[in-house]
């Protein structure tokens, strides 16, 4: 397999969180501890600051940019998730595309502009798909026809699978998929009476 780094961390690093990293030459796709410098997550982010819940935050970037450390992580050209321990997460991207939180009922851009902040709830329903700028500029096509005609198989893909078939044709670019680790099993949710 060409692929650099095929990483999936389910709780590990992460308390709550399932997380699956690609990585490939030239590119960077990392989990670590969030800063804990007392910042407040942007204003409508939806997300809390809440201490005794642990963050982690998960960057994917291409390494052929310059480096000037504007984000903390040495890279330009940047997408960085916070993931809160309820199910929040904030996004910001620094010349990088937005991430993209896929349901049954489609795709909706974090934040919804480049170069911004967002916030949004992943739960048990939603993945958030987030790709290096040289991913995205490569995978638009592919990506585009799975999202619209495949959404359930999106979300019902192993996570390490998925992106290996993504990235199957695309020698560029680094991804994280990243989604909440489900509370009620799939039995519960069909009949919940029995789970009691």
């Amino acid at each position: 397999m060409r692929f650099a780094r095929v990483v999936r961390d389910r709780g590990r690093s992460a308390p709550g969180w399932d997380i699956t990293l690609l990585q490939q030459a030239n590119a960077t796709a990392e989990v670590r501890r969030a800063r804990d410098d007392g910042a407040t997550p942007a204003a409508g982010s939806g997300c809390s600051n809440d201490p005794s819940r642990p963050a982690v935050e998960v960057f994917v970037g291409d390494e052929n940019h310059p480096v000037n450390d504007a984000g903390g992580d040495g890279h330009a050209c940047f997408t960085a998730v916070t993931c809160l321990g309820d199910r929040r997460v904030q996004v910001r991207s620094c010349s990088a595309p937005p991430a993209l939180l896929v349901g049954r009922s489609g795709a909706e851009l974090v934040p919804s502009t480049p170069c911004s902040v967002g916030g949004a709830v992943v739960d048990d329903e939603h993945r958030l798909l987030v790709l290096s700028a040289a991913a995205y500029e490569t995978l638009p096509r592919a990506l585009v026809v799975l999202l619209r005609e495949f959404p359930s198989r999106f979300l019902r893909t192993d996570p390490v699978t998925l992106l290996e078939t993504l990235f199957a044709d695309i020698p560029v670019g680094s991804a994280a998929l990243i989604s909440p680790i489900a509370t009620i099993t799939p039995a519960d949710r069909r009949n919940p009476q029995e789970s009691a």
